[in-house]
């Protein structure tokens, strides 16, 4: 996901800091001033809400820097706790290219920022579909049509992935529901984020699962996973890195 945030903003033309979690951020943002700042909600040691509370604490009445949320809900609850904690603008995930140019060609223009209302999860309507195990014409545009880039992304996709699918085994051996739903949420973001469709459903259901408390149903799940992991990677060895060489 950061990445292809990465990639993006540089085809944009953008200079960019990274910070891994909203602790680094807050420190980066008391050290130099930012034109914008994309926050995650959700990451490790301080998420993007008690990251922009901290911000706009120590910015006060007389410093306004503006903070976009980049989130994978998008529920109107969701967007109101966003402007609650104090940021200004909303970008559902996974976030295109053409919708981050957008919210930033608007900031930069000084015409309308606010809450962006389109949620750009296409795999919803297309999950009882029969539909390839990649979305290639997403894919592309995670890799902003470079090849390269391409290749890059999908050797982090597999490597990552198939980690967090064992972190996954473990976490339900241990019975760890908040593991799962960690886990299961980072894997989802990576696969909505570069078209990884045949995986979505069951990572879904794993957070879901997660979320609950109960993890019952859990190791089913993650047993679809696995297969439709196999299936992305079959597909991408035999109908894209076969075309790229």
């Amino acid at each position: 996901n950061q990445e292809v945030a990465l990639g993006h903003l540089a085809g944009l033309g953008y200079r960019v800091d990274v910070a891994v979690n909203g602790e680094e951020a807050v420190k980066a943002i008391s050290r130099k001033k930012y034109d914008v700042v994309l926050m995650d909600c959700q990451m490790p040691v301080m998420d993007g809400f008690q990251a922009t509370a901290e911000i706009r604490r120590q910015e006060g009445k007389t410093k306004h820097t503006p903070i976009i949320a980049m989130t994978a809900y998008a529920m109107r609850s969701d967007r109101d706790k966003c402007l609650a904690s104090g940021m200004d603008a909303y970008l559902a995930k996974p976030v295109k290219k053409a919708d981050l140019k957008d919210i930033l060609h608007d900031l930069f223009e000084n015409k309308s920022f606010g809450i962006s209302t389109a949620v750009t999860d296409e795999f919803e309507a297309k999950e009882t579909i029969d539909i390839p195990p990649v979305d290639l014409v997403f894919l592309m545009d995670a890799a902003s049509n470079s090849y390269e880039k391409l290749e890059q992304y999908v050797e982090l996709y597999k490597r990552h992935t198939a980690e967090r699918l064992d972190e996954l085994n473990e976490a339900i051996e241990r019975r760890s529901a908040g593991d799962v739903f960690a886990l299961a949420h980072k894997c989802l973001g990576s696969s909505r984020t570069l078209g990884m469709t045949a995986i979505v459903p069951a990572l879904r259901e794993l957070e879901r699962i997660g979320n609950s408390g109960e993890l019952r149903g859990a190791a089913q799940q993650l047993k679809i996973a696995k297969d439709g992991f196999k299936k992305i990677q079959m597909f991408l060895e035999h109908h894209l890195l076969q075309n790229v060489a």
